[in-house]
């Protein structure tokens, strides 16, 4: 039997709770809820303390599944009970108890007990030499169940009958604890622990500046991990000794400070704050690298070693020989360029005018292209400045030239616009929402563009509600109310509705009334009269003692051989009139189908079922053509399977 997660009724099936007729107040309802008050209870997991009773060795065994309690408001975790025989030998963990044979009701106390090790276990209270009495607890029990073993019941019964469970366990999931204080006497939450799938929350914790001398809460690896307090100023002297207290700025440096972040930046820095390796020094080799900076003196001493001069100034001769050397070597397209030792002169001639391949590009300006001539200028005009500067052309507006130019539009809050720039061609346009709220009333006007000028106009609420108020309206001060004759309609608290006993029939069409209309269930509390045809799409049903009562049958008139149909001619007064006329009776008619064949000449007909003498349906329990004389008539119930004929 499964746990219903509730303190039960005593049953063979325990699903509902405590019933006043059955469990009614006795010792054991005490007893379970003093450990509950204790805080020794039972709470959910997924199929906890199911309990399956079975048979071995001729007695009946118990067995339960794992769960989970609280004892003494700290949860323990109970491992399952394997099928245990409850004979005499059982041991509930005291000692041995008698739990079987019993002539007398005996009621057992299953319990989870301290186990000694990691998990609790479970064990059962009581003995056959004990009766209708519920047994004791031992300290530290935590109830689960009391298991009725019902008198003269055999060692091994198993039935729900004779193995009573009632169960003393709860539905509860999870656990908070709200700490409160009275408040104009109601209780106040001043804050709650509560447990999350992330670990504890707790809420209701104010803010702080912390000092040296405010505790902090740890959990001392040292002590078993207890929950200890110790202060800030003992957590900060666990940091690195030697800490930082100010940055001075030293040689080649400036900046610095005490706290905060502090910035140091490089001055002037001499040969003697750089690496030996970093710089090239003059007694040194030289070093060809992109790393090494050389002093000047190591400069000097390898232009020396390179075999140059330390005299910087050169002949005029030694000038004009290098000078023209290089004109003599270089190549020159479209100009012949030469040096004339004799004179000292650079000579520039120009050997080809013909030649015209450069690249022009053409330029317009104002849609006009400029000649050959022409000269491209720039000029101002009105609110522009024009600016050169290292052949960059600068254009920028000057401002308004005018007296009180816009330079802006924005839109005002309750304004109704939106919109505005202060650059370009600003548009506004109409918004509501930013307009301020206001209930609007009687007296009130709103704008309106009038279709007859297309102008923009003001009306009021007043005149507005007037023109809305059609037939069956009227409006005063801006209310539109509804006229009702108070007769067959009025209103009644705000609310339009048919009076009481205000519909007539004079206020009902002919066919308003239809089967869409009508409910299951229709009472006529005298006579129900019904005109034209009437389809039922369902039983009527005649009370017992009452009568139906119908005055005539709808006829049917046949002059040929027919073969009759349910839909056409079952229920009906079927007349024949001819001669050698065949009616044939159709074959597997549901039960209670009946057809009634009245001859109304003197010609009489023959009755058949199916297509022919001697097949289909029976008819009296033959297959036989049935002959009808003149002036005379039969009526034809099926069975479902065949035909009672009656009047042959």
């Amino acid at each position: 039997m499964n746990n219903p997660h509730f303190y039960s009724t005593l049953s063979g099936t325990p699903s509902t709770q405590i019933t006043d007729s059955t469990d009614y107040p006795h010792s054991g309802l005490v007893k379970i809820l003093s450990q509950a008050n204790r805080g020794n209870y039972a709470v959910k997991t997924a199929t906890d303390f199911n309990i399956t009773f079975s048979t071995a060795n001729n007695f009946t065994t118990i067995a339960v599944t794992a769960g989970k309690v609280y004892r003494d408001n700290k949860l323990h975790t109970v491992t399952a009970l394997s099928a245990t025989e409850m004979n005499t030998s059982y041991n509930s963990g005291t000692g041995a108890v008698d739990v079987t044979p019993v002539t007398n009701d005996v009621y057992l106390m299953l319990v989870a007990i301290d186990g000694g090790g990691s998990n609790d276990t479970m064990v059962l209270r009581g003995s056959n030499s004990t009766t209708n009495t519920i047994p004791a607890f031992v300290d530290g029990d935590v109830p689960i169940a009391i298991i009725k073993i019902v008198g003269g019941s055999a060692d091994d019964a198993t039935s729900t009958s004779t193995r009573m469970v009632q169960y003393f366990t709860t539905s509860k999931t999870e656990n908070s604890v709200s700490i409160g204080y009275e408040n104009s006497n109601a209780y106040t939450e001043a804050g709650a622990i509560t447990g999350t799938s992330d670990g504890l929350f707790i809420s209701g914790i104010g803010t702080a500046t912390v000092a040296s001398a405010d505790k902090v809460l740890i959990q001392d690896s040292g002590s078993s991990d207890v929950i200890k307090t110790v202060t800030a100023s003992s957590i900060a002297a666990l940091a690195p000794q030697g800490d930082i207290t100010s940055v001075v700025a030293g040689t080649g440096l400036s900046g610095g400070g005490t706290t905060g972040d502090v910035t140091l930046n490089v001055l002037d820095i001499t040969v003697a704050e750089f690496a030996g390796s970093s710089i090239q020094k003059s007694t040194g080799s030289f070093a060809d690298n992109d790393t090494t900076v050389m002093t000047s003196a190591a400069i000097d001493d390898h232009i020396i070693g390179k075999g140059y001069t330390t005299d910087t100034q050169l002949t005029t001769e030694a000038v004009q020989d290098i000078v023209g050397a290089m004109f003599s070597s270089n190549t020159e397209t479209r100009v012949a360029a030469t040096y004339d030792d004799s004179s000292g002169k650079i000579d520039v001639v120009v050997d080809d005018m013909t030649a015209n391949d450069n690249t022009f590009r053409t330029i317009t300006a104002g849609g006009n292209t400029l000649g050959a001539t022409e000269t491209l200028a720039f000029t101002a005009g009105s609110n522009v400045t024009i600016t050169e500067s290292n052949g960059a052309v600068t254009i920028a507006a000057s401002g308004g030239g005018g007296s009180g130019d816009i330079e802006g539009i924005t839109t005002a809050s309750n304004s109704g616009l939106a919109g505005g720039a202060t650059t370009g061609t600003p548009s506004l346009s109409l918004d509501i929402n930013n307009l301020t709220a206001e209930a609007i009333a009687s007296g009130d006007t709103i704008a309106f563009n009038d279709s007859g000028d297309n102008g923009i106009h003001k009306e009021s609420i007043d005149d507005i509600a007037t023109l809305f108020a059609g037939d069956g309206l009227t409006a005063s001060s801006a209310v539109i109310a509804v006229n009702v004759d108070d007769s067959t309609i009025e209103t009644n608290s705000d609310t339009l509705r048919v009076k009481n006993n205000g519909i007539g029939t004079q206020h009902i069409a002919d066919d308003a009334v239809n089967s869409d209309k009508l409910a299951d269930d229709i009472i006529i509390a005298s006579t129900l009269e019904v005109t034209g045809t009437t389809i039922l799409n369902d039983d009527l049903v005649v009370a017992p003692t009452k009568t139906l009562l119908a005055t005539r049958l709808p006829v049917v008139a046949l002059t040929a051989s027919t073969t009759l149909t349910e839909s056409d001619h079952a229920g009906r007064y079927v007349f024949v009139t001819g001669s050698s006329i065949v009616i044939t009776i159709p074959d597997n008619q549901g039960a209670g189908v009946h057809f009634t064949i009245i001859n109304n000449d003197g010609n009489g007909f023959t009755l058949r079922t199916n297509s022919g003498s001697g097949a289909g349906d029976n008819m009296n329990g033959a297959q036989t053509d049935i002959a009808v004389a003149a002036r005379n008539g039969v009526t034809c119930i099926s069975t479902g399977t065949d035909y009672v004929v009656l009047g042959v």
